[in-house]
């Protein structure tokens, strides 16, 4: 081997407790070459996340120099905590309308509940396409291994988007599994002798279903008789009554931990800077590398916008760079 080029951005390793070292390009008997253009970053959003990463000092990173995008790019302050998103989320809901993706993010996962809750309860997609072990950050997901709340919810509504009120047997299959009391006794057999993409018989589904009761309530019919044990499907559903597209295909909004979406992006980016106890005595030690490249990280995620939140307890926190 003649040659071996690392490629890398100090600025970025946030995973330290896994070992990631902070010194690339430091070493003098190493040519460093720097990559100049970003191709992500607006100039707004660039200027803000420079004056973050100075906060350590010149001596302990690797001075360099990139330029941003000709995006002149926007950076606010949130009128908010994430306690209270309902406070700012029609603010952010703006950039979803105008076809823009959006990421919420915040140091630590217990930070992100109060979201959660919220997005839940506004039947609000929402994703995390980085994490998708992380099913509480992905209600909406799709499997070839396990047929999810969301396979069922758009199994459901396909049948309303026909002219004529109609389930494959296997779309039927599914949804039928998130209600009680609903198909008759000996149904489950009878479809189940179906081929699994043939559209049921509409006498089959006459002997199987309330079908009357079920066009007469129209598709709200399945929130009334979800079994006890599928009540939290009832978000998939929700949100695919707002629009079926919300249950097939990937949502605009990303929510999760900065460290959760590195290497991701978004068009807006909406930063929390609250930290952990542990994280905020780190800091208050001196140690200040590993929180700010945490946040430089979180803030340029953002392609154009980036909404700085407020801190729930400013002692925790990081303070925002003037």
């Amino acid at each position: 081997m003649e040659k071996l080029i690392l490629v890398g951005d100090s600025d970025q390793s946030i995973y330290g407790f896994r070992g990631a070292k902070t010194d690339l390009g430091m070493r003098p008997e190493i040519e460093t070459i720097t990559l100049k253009q970003s191709y992500r970053v607006s100039q707004a959003v660039h200027e803000f996340a420079e004056r973050i990463i100075n906060l350590i000092p010149p001596e302990d990173r690797l001075q360099r120099e990139y330029f941003p995008t000709s995006e002149p790019g926007e950076v606010f302050n949130l009128n908010g905590d994430y306690r209270r998103p309902e406070t700012w989320w029609p603010e952010i809901e703006k950039h979803i309308d105008n076809y823009q993706t959006v990421m919420i993010l915040a140091s630590c996962s217990y930070m992100l509940e109060s979201v959660l809750a919220f997005l839940r309860r506004e039947a609000i997609p929402f994703a995390n396409s980085y994490r998708r072990a992380r099913r509480d950050w992905n209600p909406l997901v799709h499997s070839q291994k396990q047929i999810t709340a969301a396979t069922r919810a758009r199994d459901y509504l396909a049948g309303w988007n026909r002219p004529e009120l109609s389930w494959t047997a296997q779309e039927l299959s599914n949804w039928i599994g998130l209600t009680a009391g609903v198909m008759k006794r000996g149904g489950r057999d009878k479809i189940a002798a179906l081929m699994s993409t043939a559209i049921v018989p509409r006498g089959l589904l006459l002997e199987v279903l309330p079908l009357e009761q079920i066009m007469t309530t129209g598709p709200e019919f399945i929130l009334d008789h979800l079994a006890a044990s599928h009540r939290r499907a009832e978000y998939q559903i929700r949100t695919g009554l707002k629009d079926p597209i919300n249950v097939s295909q990937e949502p605009a909004l990303t929510v999760g931990t900065y460290h959760s979406v590195k290497g991701g992006e978004a068009d807006c980016v909406v930063a929390f800077p609250d930290m952990s106890p542990e994280a905020s005595r780190v800091l208050r030690h001196g140690e200040i590398g590993p929180t700010t490249r945490m946040f430089f990280v979180g803030a340029t995620r953002a392609r154009t916008t980036l909404y700085l939140g407020q801190p729930v307890n400013p002692a925790f926190s990081l303070r925002w760079p003037g």
